[in-house]
Parts: C-alpha cells; structure tokens; sequence
C-alpha cells in the first residue's frame, strides 16, 4: 500500500500543507487548493460514492457516502491505491483500464470494491478525466453506485428464468409424450370404431335381414307366436344397430377436430325437416319456427345433428294420442351468444332429471314406452361442447319442455 510521503499528486483540502496557505492568490496551487474545495464541498452530499484518484490509481479524495459504502475512513482510503480496493481485476488488468481511461477520457462499467470487513461490493462505475488546472496532472474522478441488491435480483431472477426454462421443457416434453399417448389411444379408437362398424353391424343387419326373409317366405309355416319371435328379433336388431350407430357418433365427437364456421341455422333446421319428413307426416307434428334464425359459429354437419336429435325428442316424448306441438326459436343471451331453444308440450322432465338427461343410457322411460337409445342428448351436450357452447333443459313434469343451446353469434345482433 502506497504511504502518502511517496505521492507527488496535490492534497485535498483539509491535507493541504501550511506552504499552500501562503501561496499568492493567483498560484497554481492556490487554484488547485480552490478546486478541491469546491468539489469536496459539492460532493460530500450526494448519495453516490465518489472517489479521485491520479493517473496511478492512488485515492486522492472521496465522499462520506464512499467510505460508509467500503466501510473505510477517508484517512484510511486517503493511504490507499485503486488496487487495494479492487476485487474483480488483477494489478495487470487495473493498470491496463486505468491507462484505457486516461486515453479515451471517459468510462462507464461494472465491478467490484472490497469491503473492510472482507465482503465484496458490486459497483456501477462512472468515470470522467478531469484537469483541475492547465497545469496541474490529469485526475480521475469516478462516481460510484452500490448495485449489490440489484445484481442480487437480477441473478435471482436469472435463476427463475433458468427454472422456468427447465419447467417449460419439462412441460412440453410431458406434452409431447401424453400427446403421443392420445394419438396411439385415438388410433386404437379408430380401429375399434372400424371394427364395430363392419364387424358387429354387419351381423346385427343380417339379423334383421333374414328375420324379415322368414317373414316374407315362411310366413304360412310360422303360427302367431313365431311370427312375433321373429318381429322381437327384427326390432331388436334394428334397435342395436341403431345403439351402436349412435354410440359410434359419441365416440366421433370426441376424436374429430370440428373446425367452425359461420352457420345459418334457418338453413340447417329446413334440412332436418326435410331430412324428417317421414317421421313428421306419422306423428302429425306442428312446427312454428320464428324466423329469421340466426347464424352462429358452429360445425355444420354437428349442428345439424344436435338439432335433429332434439326434434326426435320433440316428436317422440309426448302423451298418447297427443300430436306435438313444437316451437324452434332463438334470443340473444349476450352480445355475442344466441341461444337456440326447440320447445314442445310433451311430457316433461322433473327437474332433478335434468342433468342427467344429457348422460349416456340415461332414460327416464323403458324402451317400450318410447323408443330410443339413450345416447341421443348425450350427443348433444358433446357436440355443444366441442363447438365451444353448452346446452341445457328448462322442463317439469306434464308441462312440456324447452332444450336449448347456446353457441357463438356469427352475425352482430339486431338493432333494439
């Protein structure tokens, strides 16, 4: 450590010699004397350290906010270099910065500064060259701030950052490997579909096939009671195929990406009457459809299924001798969601039914009361689901019901 008798740099003030007090009041060191005082003067209340020093790195002055940051006094900092404080740099590289900085006469880094009791200081350093007078040595005067916490925070959260990176990876990779799972289980799916479809059908529809050619050929050789067998297989048949065209649809739904677009819906209700017809003339039914419906986002093909399953239901669940009476509409619900509502005056649901009207093989009749599957609304709450909407049932027992959907408008909705 340099002693202050091997310095030729000048003093601050309160160091100065008696020989600078006796100087005239135009000598060098009388100016130099001046410029130390007003700058010590100036910098002793900032809240930033600060330290001068000459070209070789010995400390020529600092501020109390310094010396509390290193935990030094300034006489004690007044008997030491740059080096005895530096901690990030070797002697080799402090020389070679401090002799960068003398040549291009400014600086701007980070580093870091020992404190006494052994800790070390991040600093962000602002450094300014400086000749008090033409005459006197260049100085280096460097402004320092205590980055400590923020270099802490910063590697915090650098550290964060890294974790969440490795999380995210994580992440993905388990994404990658359950979505591998859900193709390998879809692509099974798919297959079991296929074999249902060809494999158990095809037999189903012979059955019935060959129930109705023993019908039509045999019919004199059969008594009543065989001949009622042979309906019971042919029903029966029909109503499994029907079962396992249905849960097949079910299963679709929840494979098959549904890519929506803009639908009218007074389009796909004239298909579904078209596509009922039959069933329509045989039931008698009334329809009331308050146009104009609206156009919502939905997936054609599904929506039209949604609303041929609740028209069957219409039709089909009303008392004896009674023909249905069945109103399709539709209301805002939102700015941006419609509601579409197909209401009969059949026979009711209680209303702890309700939710579960829309689970599969869940019936509130047997099957010799009124045809079905039970599969029906199920596909229904799936298909809403799918198309980004929901559904439900406003109903009590006797007093008829009203379905509803409630899906996306496509359209703005009408002026009030």
């Amino acid at each position: 450590m340099t002693s202050t008798q091997d310095r030729k740099s000048p003093r601050p003030p309160d160091a100065t010699v008696s020989r600078w007090n006796a100087a005239s009041p135009d000598s060098a060191e009388e100016k130099l004397r001046r410029y130390y005082e007003t700058m010590h003067n100036l910098l002793s209340s900032t809240l930033d350290g600060f330290i001068l020093a000459d070209d070789q790195g010995r400390i020529i002055d600092v501020n109390p906010s310094y010396c509390e940051l290193v935990g030094y006094t300034r006489d004690e900092l007044l008997r030491m270099t740059i080096l005895d404080l530096e901690a990030a740099l070797d002697p080799e590289a402090v020389a070679a910065r401090i002799e960068q900085i003398m040549r291009n006469r400014r600086a701007r880094f980070e580093t870091r500064h020992r404190h006494k009791s052994g800790r070390e200081i991040e600093l962000e350093v602002s450094i300014t060259v400086v000749e008090p007078t033409p005459e006197s040595p260049p100085l280096v005067a460097a402004f320092v701030r205590d980055i400590t916490e923020r270099r802490k925070a910063h590697t915090a959260l650098q550290r964060s950052e890294q974790r969440l990176r490795e999380l995210n990876e994580r992440l993905e990779e388990r994404v990658r490997e359950r979505t591998a799972e859900l193709e390998a289980r879809n692509a099974e799916l798919d297959a079991f579909a296929h074999t249902v479809s060809h494999d158990l059908r095809a037999p189903l529809r012979a059955i019935e096939g060959f129930s109705q050619a023993l019908l039509e050929d045999y019919l004199r050789q059969l008594d009543q009671q065989g001949r009622e067998y042979l309906e019971y297989i042919k029903v029966a048949a029909r109503r499994m195929d029907t079962l396992v065209r249905d849960l097949l649809e079910y299963s679709r739904l929840g494979r098959e990406e549904l890519p929506l677009a803009p639908v009218a819906v007074d389009a796909i209700i004239d298909e579904v009457l078209e596509q009922s017809r039959e069933p329509i003339e045989a039931s008698g039914a009334e329809f009331d459809i308050r146009r104009p419906l609206p156009l919502v986002w939905a997936h054609p093909t599904t929506l039209r299924q949604v609303i041929l399953n609740l028209v069957d239901n219409a039709m089909k669940f009303v008392p004896p001798e009674t023909k249905p009476r069945i109103v399709i509409e539709a209301h805002d619900v939102a700015p941006q969601r419609v509601r579409i509502l197909v209401c009969d005056n059949g026979i009711g649901i209680p209303p702890e039914y309700h939710h579960k009207v829309f689970e599969v093989f869940e019936r509130l009749h047997s099957v010799d009361q009124y045809k079905g599957t039970g599969v029906g609304l199920a596909i229904v709450a799936r298909a809403c689901q799918r198309m980004r909407g929901r559904c439900g049932v406003e109903s009590n027992r006797d007093q008829g019901s009203r379905f509803w959907i409630e899906l996306d408008r496509a359209d703005p909705p009408a002026a009030v």
